[in-house]
């Protein structure tokens, strides 16, 4: 049964759940020959149909668990400086901007809003209201992948 399994490779995470509990650890995406980086694995891997995500908490015995993705407020996804910066240069001035959001547990998050979108969808409400289910939001040293139905206010 080893040649049905598909190969998987850790990426180190935070995740904030909707109880208020932080989980550091590693969630699983597959590990393919055309990966692409650590973050953006993790994007897809949230922003995809599927409802859970798998999930090993640091420390703990007893192997992966899943989560459910209703239930993800924030997954943080360390960056190098460097890669932080090429990050937000990537993004074309359109696709990004300087945000504050404020969370459904009252934490403030500060970063570049990096949504893409076609640009005929130039406001914030209508890049919002376009976005896929978790919006990046890139800081020095972490890109926060945030549920936009767990974010109170954007400005």
């Amino acid at each position: 049964m080893q040649e049905l399994q598909v190969p998987t490779r850790a990426i180190l995470v935070e995740v904030l759940v909707t109880t208020g509990t932080h989980i550091s650890g590693s969630m699983y995406v597959p590990d393919s020959p055309n990966q692409n980086n650590d973050a953006d694995e993790v994007m897809h891997l949230l922003n995809d149909e599927r409802s859970f995500v798998p999930l090993a908490v640091s420390g703990e015995k007893g192997g992966p668990f899943v989560l459910s993705k209703a239930h993800i407020v924030r997954v943080r996804v360390p960056l190098s400086e460097s890669e932080a910066r090429d990050r937000v240069a990537e993004s074309t001035p359109s696709d990004s901007s300087m945000s504050t959001l404020l969370l459904v547990d009252g934490s403030v998050l500060e970063g570049t809003l990096a949504v893409v979108t076609p640009p005929s969808l130039s406001r914030l409400v209508d890049k919002l209201n376009s976005a896929d289910r978790f919006l990046a939001v890139i800081s020095t040293g972490a890109i926060d992948f945030v549920q936009r139905s767990h974010v109170v206010h954007v400005s």
